[in-house]
Protein backbone atom coordinates (compact mmCIF):
# COMPACT_ATOMS: atom_id res chain seq x y z
CA UNK A 1 0.00 0.00 0.00
CA UNK A 2 1.42 3.45 -1.05
CA UNK A 3 0.41 6.91 0.89
CA UNK A 4 2.24 9.88 1.89
CA UNK A 5 2.99 8.73 5.40
CA UNK A 6 5.52 6.37 4.33
CA UNK A 7 6.97 9.44 1.84
CA UNK A 8 9.36 11.80 3.42
CA UNK A 9 10.89 13.78 0.65
CA UNK A 10 8.84 15.32 -2.08
CA UNK A 11 10.81 14.07 -4.79
CA UNK A 12 10.83 10.50 -4.10
CA UNK A 13 7.03 10.36 -2.63
CA UNK A 14 6.49 11.55 -6.71
CA UNK A 15 8.63 8.57 -8.28
CA UNK A 16 6.69 5.91 -5.86
CA UNK A 17 3.03 7.35 -6.47
CA UNK A 18 4.05 6.73 -9.90
CA UNK A 19 5.65 3.22 -9.12
CA UNK A 20 2.62 2.56 -7.21
CA UNK A 21 -0.06 3.58 -10.20
CA UNK A 22 1.83 1.58 -12.48
CA UNK A 23 1.12 -1.61 -10.74
CA UNK A 24 -2.96 -0.72 -10.01
CA UNK A 25 -5.32 -1.07 -12.69
CA UNK A 26 -6.86 2.49 -14.70
CA UNK A 27 -9.61 2.64 -12.50
CA UNK A 28 -7.36 3.26 -9.48
CA UNK A 29 -5.98 5.48 -11.59
CA UNK A 30 -9.37 7.48 -11.71
CA UNK A 31 -10.12 7.36 -8.43
CA UNK A 32 -7.07 8.74 -7.15
CA UNK A 33 -7.18 11.67 -8.91
CA UNK A 34 -11.03 12.23 -8.81
CA UNK A 35 -10.96 12.09 -4.88
CA UNK A 36 -10.45 15.28 -3.14
CA UNK A 37 -7.49 14.02 -0.80
CA UNK A 38 -5.70 13.22 -4.13
CA UNK A 39 -6.02 16.40 -4.98
CA UNK A 40 -4.84 18.31 -1.93
CA UNK A 41 -1.26 15.83 -2.19
CA UNK A 42 -0.91 16.80 -5.49
CA UNK A 43 -1.37 20.36 -4.76
CA UNK A 44 1.56 20.02 -2.65
CA UNK A 45 3.88 17.74 -4.24
CA UNK A 46 4.05 18.83 -7.74
CA UNK A 47 5.40 22.62 -7.91
CA UNK A 48 7.22 24.70 -10.29
CA UNK A 49 10.71 23.50 -8.79
CA UNK A 50 9.91 19.98 -8.98
CA UNK A 51 8.34 19.94 -12.83
CA UNK A 52 12.04 21.60 -13.39
CA UNK A 53 13.48 18.65 -12.38
CA UNK A 54 15.32 15.40 -13.87
CA UNK A 55 13.24 13.38 -11.93
CA UNK A 56 10.40 15.28 -13.03
CA UNK A 57 10.66 14.32 -16.36
CA UNK A 58 11.30 10.81 -15.28
CA UNK A 59 7.84 11.18 -13.85
CA UNK A 60 6.17 12.02 -16.56
CA UNK A 61 7.71 9.25 -18.69
CA UNK A 62 6.21 6.84 -16.02
CA UNK A 63 2.60 8.52 -16.03
CA UNK A 64 3.08 8.28 -20.02
CA UNK A 65 3.42 4.63 -19.96
CA UNK A 66 0.70 4.34 -17.53
CA UNK A 67 -1.51 6.39 -19.49
CA UNK A 68 -0.85 4.44 -22.76
CA UNK A 69 -1.29 0.97 -21.14
CA UNK A 70 -4.59 2.58 -20.09
CA UNK A 71 -5.78 3.88 -23.66
CA UNK A 72 -5.32 0.38 -25.24
CA UNK A 73 -7.84 -0.93 -22.62
CA UNK A 74 -9.87 1.62 -22.26
CA UNK A 75 -11.92 4.48 -24.36
CA UNK A 76 -9.87 7.55 -25.55
CA UNK A 77 -12.25 9.71 -24.06
CA UNK A 78 -11.35 8.79 -20.84
CA UNK A 79 -8.25 10.80 -20.73
CA UNK A 80 -10.08 14.23 -21.79
CA UNK A 81 -12.12 13.20 -18.97
CA UNK A 82 -9.13 12.99 -16.83
CA UNK A 83 -8.16 16.11 -17.30
CA UNK A 84 -11.28 17.90 -17.79
CA UNK A 85 -13.15 16.64 -14.67
CA UNK A 86 -10.92 17.51 -11.81
CA UNK A 87 -10.10 21.45 -10.91
CA UNK A 88 -7.43 22.92 -9.24
CA UNK A 89 -3.87 23.67 -10.06
CA UNK A 90 -2.68 20.51 -9.28
CA UNK A 91 -5.10 18.69 -11.81
CA UNK A 92 -4.21 21.07 -14.49
CA UNK A 93 -0.75 20.34 -14.10
CA UNK A 94 -1.68 16.72 -13.97
CA UNK A 95 -3.28 17.41 -17.62
CA UNK A 96 -0.09 19.08 -18.81
CA UNK A 97 1.95 15.99 -17.58
CA UNK A 98 -0.37 13.62 -19.50
CA UNK A 99 -0.63 16.05 -23.02
CA UNK A 100 3.64 16.10 -22.47
CA UNK A 101 3.45 12.14 -22.08
CA UNK A 102 0.86 11.36 -25.23
CA UNK A 103 3.38 14.54 -27.56
CA UNK A 104 6.36 12.17 -26.65
CA UNK A 105 5.02 9.04 -27.81
CA UNK A 106 3.34 10.88 -30.77
CA UNK A 107 7.32 12.91 -31.41
CA UNK A 108 8.72 9.16 -31.60
CA UNK A 109 5.71 7.86 -34.03
CA UNK A 110 6.82 10.50 -35.76
CA UNK A 111 10.37 9.96 -35.89
CA UNK A 112 9.16 6.52 -37.43
CA UNK A 113 7.25 7.80 -39.92
CA UNK A 114 9.80 10.32 -40.89
CA UNK A 115 12.51 8.15 -41.88
CA UNK A 116 10.05 6.38 -44.07
CA UNK A 117 8.78 9.68 -45.65
CA UNK A 118 12.24 11.12 -46.16
CA UNK A 119 13.43 7.97 -48.49
CA UNK A 120 10.43 8.59 -50.59
CA UNK A 121 10.76 12.23 -50.46
CA UNK A 122 13.84 11.48 -51.94
CA UNK A 123 12.25 10.37 -55.16
CA UNK A 124 9.56 12.47 -55.05
CA UNK A 125 11.51 15.80 -54.63
CA UNK A 126 12.07 15.34 -58.77
CA UNK A 127 9.08 15.00 -60.10
CA UNK A 128 6.82 17.60 -58.23
CA UNK A 129 10.13 20.23 -58.79
CA UNK A 130 9.84 19.40 -62.64
CA UNK A 131 5.97 19.52 -61.99
CA UNK A 132 6.07 22.89 -60.59
CA UNK A 133 6.29 24.98 -63.85
CA UNK A 134 3.45 23.22 -65.29
CA UNK A 135 1.13 23.84 -62.83
CA UNK A 136 1.83 27.45 -62.83
CA UNK A 137 0.93 27.60 -66.44
CA UNK A 138 -2.43 26.14 -65.99
CA UNK A 139 -3.08 28.62 -63.50
CA UNK A 140 -2.10 31.42 -65.10
CA UNK A 141 0.75 33.17 -63.09
CA UNK A 142 3.29 32.17 -65.58
CA UNK A 143 3.72 32.51 -69.57
CA UNK A 144 -0.10 33.60 -69.39
CA UNK A 145 -0.62 37.34 -70.94
CA UNK A 146 -3.12 39.28 -69.46
CA UNK A 147 -6.62 39.11 -71.36
CA UNK A 148 -7.21 42.38 -73.27
CA UNK A 149 -9.25 45.06 -72.11
CA UNK A 150 -12.34 44.81 -72.92
CA UNK A 151 -14.00 47.44 -75.95
CA UNK A 152 -10.68 47.65 -77.20
CA UNK A 153 -9.66 47.06 -80.43
CA UNK A 154 -8.21 43.61 -79.26
CA UNK A 155 -11.35 42.87 -77.48
CA UNK A 156 -14.38 44.53 -79.78
CA UNK A 157 -18.00 43.09 -79.82
CA UNK A 158 -18.58 40.88 -82.99
CA UNK A 159 -21.66 41.51 -84.94
CA UNK A 160 -22.95 38.29 -86.09
CA UNK A 161 -22.98 37.91 -89.67
CA UNK A 162 -25.00 34.79 -90.23
CA UNK A 163 -28.44 37.11 -90.92
CA UNK A 164 -28.79 40.14 -93.45
CA UNK A 165 -29.46 42.56 -90.50
CA UNK A 166 -28.86 42.63 -86.83
CA UNK A 167 -30.15 44.65 -83.98
CA UNK A 168 -27.43 45.40 -81.65
CA UNK A 169 -28.55 46.85 -78.10
CA UNK A 170 -25.37 49.22 -77.06
CA UNK A 171 -24.93 51.61 -74.87
CA UNK A 172 -21.63 54.09 -74.64
CA UNK A 173 -22.48 55.21 -70.74
CA UNK A 174 -19.26 55.30 -68.44
CA UNK A 175 -16.91 54.34 -71.47
CA UNK A 176 -14.08 56.45 -72.49
CA UNK A 177 -12.78 58.59 -75.27
CA UNK A 178 -9.85 56.41 -77.55
CA UNK A 179 -10.37 57.31 -81.58
CA UNK A 180 -10.66 60.80 -83.35
CA UNK A 181 -13.06 59.75 -85.84
CA UNK A 182 -12.89 61.41 -89.82
CA UNK A 183 -16.55 63.29 -89.90
CA UNK A 184 -17.04 64.54 -86.25
CA UNK A 185 -15.13 65.22 -82.95
CA UNK A 186 -16.33 62.25 -80.87
CA UNK A 187 -16.92 61.01 -77.13
CA UNK A 188 -17.33 57.90 -75.13
CA UNK A 189 -16.99 54.88 -77.92
CA UNK A 190 -17.39 51.62 -78.66
CA UNK A 191 -15.14 49.16 -80.66
CA UNK A 192 -17.49 46.20 -83.37
CA UNK A 193 -16.05 44.24 -85.75
CA UNK A 194 -17.14 42.06 -88.46
CA UNK A 195 -15.51 40.23 -91.46
CA UNK A 196 -17.09 39.96 -94.98
CA UNK A 197 -17.03 36.84 -97.26
CA UNK A 198 -17.85 38.62 -100.25
CA UNK A 199 -17.60 42.24 -101.86
CA UNK A 200 -20.81 43.76 -100.19
CA UNK A 201 -22.33 47.14 -99.00
CA UNK A 202 -22.29 47.05 -95.17
CA UNK A 203 -24.88 49.72 -93.67
CA UNK A 204 -25.25 50.95 -90.19
CA UNK A 205 -27.88 53.70 -88.31
CA UNK A 206 -28.61 54.63 -84.61
CA UNK A 207 -31.87 55.93 -85.82
CA UNK A 208 -34.24 56.21 -82.73
CA UNK A 209 -31.67 57.26 -80.35
CA UNK A 210 -31.87 60.18 -78.36
CA UNK A 211 -28.47 61.46 -78.30
CA UNK A 212 -26.25 62.83 -80.98
CA UNK A 213 -23.97 59.27 -82.40
CA UNK A 214 -21.60 58.81 -84.97
CA UNK A 215 -20.91 56.05 -87.01
CA UNK A 216 -17.59 55.24 -88.87
CA UNK A 217 -16.64 51.86 -90.77
CA UNK A 218 -12.70 51.38 -90.82
CA UNK A 219 -10.19 48.89 -92.55
CA UNK A 220 -8.10 49.17 -89.24
CA UNK A 221 -8.10 49.79 -85.43
CA UNK A 222 -7.41 52.02 -84.02
CA UNK A 223 -9.30 54.01 -87.15
CA UNK A 224 -7.24 56.61 -89.01
CA UNK A 225 -8.31 59.89 -88.51
CA UNK A 226 -8.28 61.25 -92.07
CA UNK A 227 -9.67 58.12 -93.77
CA UNK A 228 -11.86 59.31 -96.87
CA UNK A 229 -15.36 57.24 -97.85
CA UNK A 230 -14.05 54.20 -99.56
CA UNK A 231 -16.57 54.79 -102.76
CA UNK A 232 -17.90 57.99 -104.15
CA UNK A 233 -21.54 58.23 -102.98
CA UNK A 234 -21.10 56.52 -99.89
CA UNK A 235 -20.41 57.40 -96.27
CA UNK A 236 -18.39 55.87 -94.13
CA UNK A 237 -18.11 57.98 -91.42
CA UNK A 238 -21.48 59.58 -90.42
CA UNK A 239 -22.89 61.76 -87.50
CA UNK A 240 -26.06 63.71 -88.44
CA UNK A 241 -28.79 61.70 -91.36
CA UNK A 242 -32.01 62.69 -92.44
CA UNK A 243 -32.09 65.76 -90.70
CA UNK A 244 -31.52 64.20 -86.72
CA UNK A 245 -28.51 64.15 -85.20
CA UNK A 246 -28.69 59.97 -85.44
CA UNK A 247 -26.07 58.38 -87.94
CA UNK A 248 -26.62 56.57 -91.19
CA UNK A 249 -23.28 54.77 -92.74
CA UNK A 250 -22.66 52.98 -95.70
CA UNK A 251 -19.62 51.56 -97.28
CA UNK A 252 -18.72 48.91 -100.08
CA UNK A 253 -16.21 46.73 -99.03
CA UNK A 254 -14.77 43.57 -100.32
CA UNK A 255 -14.19 40.31 -98.37
CA UNK A 256 -12.03 41.03 -95.55
CA UNK A 257 -12.22 42.09 -91.45
CA UNK A 258 -13.88 45.60 -90.55
CA UNK A 259 -14.73 47.51 -87.39
CA UNK A 260 -17.16 49.66 -86.98
CA UNK A 261 -16.75 52.82 -83.95
CA UNK A 262 -19.94 53.78 -82.20
CA UNK A 263 -19.25 57.45 -80.56
CA UNK A 264 -21.16 60.63 -79.62
CA UNK A 265 -20.66 63.95 -81.05
CA UNK A 266 -19.22 66.82 -78.83
CA UNK A 267 -19.01 64.26 -75.73
CA UNK A 268 -22.58 62.60 -76.21
CA UNK A 269 -23.15 59.15 -74.91
CA UNK A 270 -25.98 56.97 -74.14
CA UNK A 271 -28.31 53.94 -74.51
CA UNK A 272 -28.72 53.04 -78.30
CA UNK A 273 -29.72 50.19 -80.73
CA UNK A 274 -27.64 49.93 -83.75
CA UNK A 275 -29.00 48.49 -87.04
CA UNK A 276 -26.64 46.73 -89.01
CA UNK A 277 -27.54 45.59 -92.45
CA UNK A 278 -25.58 43.90 -95.52
CA UNK A 279 -26.12 42.70 -99.12
CA UNK A 280 -23.89 40.49 -101.50
CA UNK A 281 -22.57 42.96 -105.01
CA UNK A 282 -22.63 42.15 -107.96
CA UNK A 283 -18.85 41.25 -109.86
CA UNK A 284 -18.62 43.80 -112.16
CA UNK A 285 -20.46 47.50 -111.63
CA UNK A 286 -21.42 48.88 -108.15
CA UNK A 287 -23.30 52.64 -108.21
CA UNK A 288 -25.87 53.83 -107.00
CA UNK A 289 -29.37 54.16 -107.99
CA UNK A 290 -31.65 57.50 -107.87
CA UNK A 291 -34.70 57.81 -107.08
CA UNK A 292 -38.12 57.93 -109.57
CA UNK A 293 -38.23 56.42 -113.52
CA UNK A 294 -34.80 56.21 -115.41
CA UNK A 295 -32.55 53.20 -117.17
CA UNK A 296 -28.94 52.27 -115.96
CA UNK A 297 -27.13 50.42 -118.45
CA UNK A 298 -23.41 48.85 -118.82
CA UNK A 299 -21.69 45.68 -119.85
CA UNK A 300 -21.21 42.24 -117.86
CA UNK A 301 -18.13 40.75 -119.36
CA UNK A 302 -15.44 40.39 -116.93
CA UNK A 303 -15.65 38.57 -113.34
CA UNK A 304 -13.50 40.42 -111.07
CA UNK A 305 -15.29 39.16 -107.47
CA UNK A 306 -16.92 36.26 -106.64
CA UNK A 307 -20.58 35.89 -107.44
CA UNK A 308 -23.46 36.67 -105.05
CA UNK A 309 -25.66 34.10 -106.49
CA UNK A 310 -28.72 35.51 -105.63
CA UNK A 311 -31.71 33.37 -107.62
CA UNK A 312 -29.38 30.92 -108.71
CA UNK A 313 -27.73 33.27 -110.95
CA UNK A 314 -24.15 32.59 -111.50
CA UNK A 315 -22.78 35.12 -114.64
CA UNK A 316 -21.10 38.15 -113.88
CA UNK A 317 -23.44 40.86 -112.46
CA UNK A 318 -23.81 44.46 -111.79
CA UNK A 319 -25.63 46.37 -108.70
CA UNK A 320 -27.20 49.74 -107.65
CA UNK A 321 -27.81 50.74 -104.30
CA UNK A 322 -29.84 53.38 -102.18
CA UNK A 323 -30.55 54.36 -98.80
CA UNK A 324 -34.02 55.07 -97.23
CA UNK A 325 -34.67 57.30 -94.04
CA UNK A 326 -36.82 56.38 -91.43
CA UNK A 327 -39.37 59.34 -92.63
CA UNK A 328 -39.72 56.93 -96.16
CA UNK A 329 -43.14 55.36 -96.67
CA UNK A 330 -42.05 52.78 -99.00
CA UNK A 331 -44.03 52.05 -102.48
CA UNK A 332 -43.63 49.42 -105.27
CA UNK A 333 -40.24 49.28 -107.39
CA UNK A 334 -40.54 48.10 -111.25
CA UNK A 335 -37.14 46.80 -112.99
CA UNK A 336 -36.82 45.77 -116.62
CA UNK A 337 -34.12 43.93 -119.15
CA UNK A 338 -37.05 43.56 -121.59
CA UNK A 339 -35.91 45.56 -124.40
CA UNK A 340 -32.39 46.66 -124.87
CA UNK A 341 -30.83 43.64 -123.36
CA UNK A 342 -29.34 40.61 -125.83
CA UNK A 343 -28.12 37.68 -123.01
CA UNK A 344 -30.19 35.78 -120.42
CA UNK A 345 -30.83 37.81 -117.37
CA UNK A 346 -31.44 37.49 -113.70
CA UNK A 347 -33.06 40.48 -111.98
CA UNK A 348 -33.29 40.83 -107.67
CA UNK A 349 -33.68 43.18 -105.41
CA UNK A 350 -32.50 42.63 -101.61
CA UNK A 351 -33.98 44.72 -98.96
CA UNK A 352 -31.71 43.50 -95.93
CA UNK A 353 -33.74 44.58 -93.06
CA UNK A 354 -36.68 42.64 -93.89
CA UNK A 355 -34.78 39.69 -94.90
CA UNK A 356 -36.66 39.77 -98.60
CA UNK A 357 -34.88 38.98 -102.06
CA UNK A 358 -37.11 39.22 -104.92
CA UNK A 359 -36.06 37.88 -108.12
CA UNK A 360 -36.80 36.58 -111.63
CA UNK A 361 -35.71 34.71 -114.23
CA UNK A 362 -37.53 34.05 -117.47
CA UNK A 363 -40.58 36.96 -117.64
CA UNK A 364 -43.05 35.11 -119.96
CA UNK A 365 -43.70 37.75 -122.15
CA UNK A 366 -40.00 38.83 -122.44
CA UNK A 367 -38.87 35.40 -123.29
CA UNK A 368 -35.37 34.91 -121.52
CA UNK A 369 -35.73 38.21 -120.25
CA UNK A 370 -36.32 39.83 -116.14
CA UNK A 371 -38.96 42.06 -114.64
CA UNK A 372 -39.40 42.75 -111.00
CA UNK A 373 -42.28 44.79 -109.39
CA UNK A 374 -41.62 43.91 -105.43
CA UNK A 375 -42.94 46.45 -103.05
CA UNK A 376 -40.49 48.07 -100.58
CA UNK A 377 -41.07 48.48 -97.21
CA UNK A 378 -41.26 51.95 -95.07
CA UNK A 379 -38.18 53.22 -93.07
CA UNK A 380 -34.69 53.57 -92.94
CA UNK A 381 -32.73 50.89 -94.75
CA UNK A 382 -30.70 49.68 -97.57
CA UNK A 383 -31.54 48.48 -100.59
CA UNK A 384 -29.82 46.48 -103.97
CA UNK A 385 -30.55 46.17 -107.20
CA UNK A 386 -28.86 43.53 -109.31
CA UNK A 387 -28.43 42.22 -113.21
CA UNK A 388 -26.42 39.36 -114.15
CA UNK A 389 -26.72 36.41 -116.08
CA UNK A 390 -28.41 32.90 -114.95
CA UNK A 391 -25.62 31.21 -116.17
CA UNK A 392 -21.89 31.91 -116.74
CA UNK A 393 -22.33 32.33 -120.59
CA UNK A 394 -24.40 34.99 -120.21
CA UNK A 395 -22.74 38.49 -120.14
CA UNK A 396 -23.21 41.26 -122.72
CA UNK A 397 -24.88 44.76 -122.48
CA UNK A 398 -27.73 45.36 -120.79
CA UNK A 399 -30.41 48.15 -120.19
CA UNK A 400 -32.42 48.10 -116.75
CA UNK A 401 -35.80 50.13 -116.87
CA UNK A 402 -37.05 51.18 -113.47
CA UNK A 403 -39.09 53.08 -111.10
CA UNK A 404 -37.43 53.50 -108.00
CA UNK A 405 -40.31 55.01 -105.08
Amino acid sequence: MCSSRDLTPTLVFIVLVAACSAGKSPGGVDAAVDSGQADGQVDRAVGTDVLDTAGARDVAADLGDVLAERSSNADAQDAATLRDSASGDGDAEVGDVADDSRDANDARDSAVDTGVLRDAGKDLAAPVKDAAPEAAKLDGTADSPLPPAPNSCANPIDIPMDSPYTDLVLSTTGESHKFDLPCAQGGPDLVLRFALGEYSAVYADTFGATWNTILSFSTTCPPSPTAGNPDPGTSACSDDACNTTQSQAVALLPNQLYYLILSGANGDSGDVTVHFQHAGLGTGLVAALDPGTGSVSGTTITRTRGPIAACEASGPSASYWWLTCPDYLGGALTASTCTGTAFNTVLSLQIPRTGLVSCNDDYDPCGSRSFINPTVPPGAGLNVLTVGGATTSDYGDYLVTYTRP
